[in-house]
């Protein structure tokens, strides 16, 4: 069995602010030190300038780092959202991701449902979303109607084929 350990990481520049009790300074953990300052504002701000100066700007790993985090937290809002909202009577759904490696792509993760025109608008109601239809294309592809919410990078969208959905219109 393998065991998996998480650690937290700890900056390489942690600037802390202390005192003598008359003068402050800024310390960091690489081992720099401000010069002392007459107050605890003044020693922040070196400590700020020492940290800028060190870390530099982000690299293509912090960019993600930051990305996949702020996903995270898309997806855990989807997930609240889906608890607190969506129900048995309502379309099944799954998720796939977008399929496009840049880390600014919207949506980057979908949730989606397939259902009948009938249980369309019920969906819809509860994602607070009106109801679109696709566009038609040259090469006549299967056209949907669609209702959508999205939570940050994640949208949840439920559709249902268009030509069944003019199908039930036409008998109602």
């Amino acid at each position: 069995m393998a065991e998996t350990t998480m650690t937290v990481p700890v900056p390489t520049h942690l600037v802390s602010v202390t005192s003598d009790g008359f003068e402050f300074v800024a310390e960091c953990g690489c081992g720099w030190a401000s010069e002392w300052h007459p107050s605890p504002a003044e020693a922040h701000a070196a400590g700020v300038e020492h940290s800028d100066a060190s870390i530099g700007p982000p690299d293509a790993m912090d960019a993600l780092m930051s990305a996949l985090l702020d996903l995270q937290d898309d997806l855990a809002a989807t997930v609240v959202w889906l608890a607190e909202n969506w129900s048995a009577h309502l379309p099944a759904l799954g998720w796939y991701a977008n399929g496009d490696d840049r880390h600014t792509s919207r949506p980057a993760l979908n949730v989606t449902g397939a259902c009948d025109p009938d249980e369309l608008q019920a969906a819809a109601d509860v994602l607070g979303s009106t109801l679109a239809d696709d566009s038609p294309d040259e090469r006549g592809a299967v056209r949907f109607r669609r209702a959508a919410r999205d939570i940050g990078r994640v949208r949840i969208e439920v559709v249902a084929p268009l030509d069944r959905c003019d199908r039930a219109e036409t008998a109602a």
